[in-house]
């Protein structure tokens, strides 16, 4: 009887679970590849990536070309049922520069922090204790020792009201030329002449070609990863690819 009694106490409490939710932006950019469908390509790789991470989760792709367009599509989709909801991950796409996010039109522009209320408003504090933001940008923190990106990376996670969780941002310019060049289509014309030729020449090459790409991968998308609890935060050197548990196979699209 006293064991039932428990169950039924404890019942709202299990079942009170919210709903994660993560979301990949994609701002449009173009990149070397020179084709428009080409970011769309690293999107799927990008998904495929965070769902084996999280599972569980529910994933919204976000395909923004300024600001505006963002926040609405994080509006919606925070206010769509089932609303209890908090978010597990946000991962943007882009280029960037020292505190700055941008498309290649320029326009999407997004300088850290003052810019955070006004892109992230319908996300901020409401973030879940484990959360995971990740930029996949050149050199947002570029310059920076451990201590100045301890700080820059603080501003932020306090802007989007994260009290526990992780944050990663790039110290280096990114460069993903190894999965870029296997995910471009040598059949395709319309790719400017010299991508393919690289791409093609990768897979010929491959015993050699793919391990100088991959560590030059590693070697360019070296940044900072901040862990924070609470009141304390510990800063780690690392790179993108080993934050997000990217798998070399990740390429095969």
């Amino acid at each position: 009887m006293k064991f039932l009694l428990w169950v039924l106490l404890l019942m709202p409490v299990m079942s009170h679970g919210k709903n994660q939710v993560i979301f990949l932006v994609n701002t449009k950019e173009h990149d070397i590849r020179g084709a428009v469908t080409a970011p769309y390509l690293d999107e799927a790789a990008d998904r495929d990536v965070w769902k084996k991470l999280y599972p569980h989760a529910h994933l919204y792709t976000i395909r923004a070309n300024t600001i505006e367009e963002m926040r609405k599509d994080l509006e919606v989709a925070m206010a769509n049922p089932p609303e209890d909801k908090e978010v597990l991950g946000l991962f943007i796409r882009s280029h960037g520069v020292k505190m700055k996010l941008y498309n290649e039109q320029e326009t999407f522009q997004l300088n850290f922090p003052e810019d955070i209320p006004q892109a992230f408003g319908p996300i901020v504090g409401r973030f879940s204790k484990d959360a995971l933001v990740a930029f996949n940008a050149c050199s947002v923190l570029e310059g920076m020792n451990e201590n100045q990106a301890q700080q820059a990376l603080s501003q932020i996670t306090s802007s989007l009201g994260i009290t526990s969780g992780r944050i990663y941002a790039n110290r280096t310019p990114g460069y993903e030329g190894l999965r870029s060049a296997m995910r471009v289509d040598i059949r395709n014309k319309d790719i400017p002449a010299l991508q393919r030729g690289i791409a093609g020449l990768i897979y010929v090459g491959f015993p050699i070609t793919v391990p100088i790409a991959f560590l030059m991968e590693k070697g360019f998308n070296r940044g900072y990863l901040m862990e924070i609890d609470g009141t304390s935060a510990k800063i780690h050197r690392t790179d993108y690819f080993t934050v997000l548990k990217w798998p070399l196979n990740s390429v095969e699209l």
